[in-house]
C-alpha cells in the first residue's frame, strides 16, 4: 500500500537542494558586505554552479535576496512558535520576541543587511510584526484590532531600527536589541500598564 506522504521525485529534491546550496553560498559571500556589493557571478562561483544554473532558480539578485529573507522569516516563525508566548505577560512576550530576533541575527549575521535591502517588501518583517500583534492581542483581548495593529507596527519600527544598525561598522552590536526591548516596553507600558 502506498504511503500517504509521498516524497517528491528525486529531481525535485535535487533542485531544492541546489536552490538551498545557492542560498547558503549567498549568505557566505555576503558576510561583512552589503547586498549592493554582491553579484550573482560571485554567488554562483561560491556555490560551484554555472551562472545559468543560478538564474534557473532566481530571476535576479533581488529575487535571491527575497528568498533568503523568506528563509530567515520561516526560521524566525519556527523559533517563535517553539518558544511559546504566555497570554498574561505582554512584557514577557516582548522579551521573547526580542530574544528570538537577537538569536537570529547572531546565527545569520547578514539578516539585518538583507532586511534593510528589502525594506520595500511588505513581508520583510512579517514574522516579527505578527508575533508582536499576537502578544498584544493576548494582553488586550478587548481592544480594537486596528489599535493592536498600530501598537505592533510602532513596536516593529523600533525593532527595524535596531536591525538596520546591528552591523554598523562591520561589528555586531547585540546591545541594540536590549535597547530596542527597553524602548518597546516603555512605549507599550503607556498603553498596557503593568
Amino acid at each position: 500500500m502506498p504511503s500517504l506522504t509521498q516524497r517528491p521525485p528525486p529531481r525535485q529534491q535535487r533542485a531544492e537542494a541546489k536552490r538551498q546550496s545557492i542560498l547558503d553560498a549567498a549568505e557566505r559571500v555576503l558576510v561583512g558586505r552589503t547586498p549592493s556589493e554582491l553579484t550573482t557571478k560571485e554567488i554562483a562561483a561560491e556555490a560551484g554552479v554555472p551562472i545559468g544554473s543560478l538564474y534557473r532558480y532566481f530571476a535576479n539578485l533581488d529575487d535571491l535576496l527575497g528568498a533568503m529573507m523568506e528563509r530567515f522569516n520561516e526560521e524566525t516563525l519556527e523559533a517563535l512558535a517553539t518558544a511559546g508566548m504566555r497570554s498574561d505577560d505582554w512584557r514577557g512576550g516582548v522579551r521573547l520576541v526580542m530574544g528570538v530576533i537577537k538569536k537570529m541575527h547572531q546565527r545569520h549575521p547578514i539578516y539585518g543587511a538583507v532586511a534593510a535591502a528589502l525594506t520595500a517588501s511588505p513581508h520583510t518583517g512579517e514574522p516579527v510584526r505578527r508575533a508582536l500583534m499576537e502578544s498584544l492581542g493576548q494582553a488586550l483581548p478587548h481592544a480594537e484590532a486596528k489599535r493592536i495593529e498600530r501598537l505592533a507596527i510602532t513596536a516593529y519600527l523600533i525593532v527595524e531600527a535596531a536591525e538596520r544598525h546591528y552591523h554598523d561598522g562591520g561589528r555586531q552590536s547585540p546591545w541594540l536589541f536590549d535597547e530596542a526591548e527597553t524602548a518597546i516596553e516603555a512605549y507599550l507600558g503607556r498603553y498596557l500598564g503593568g
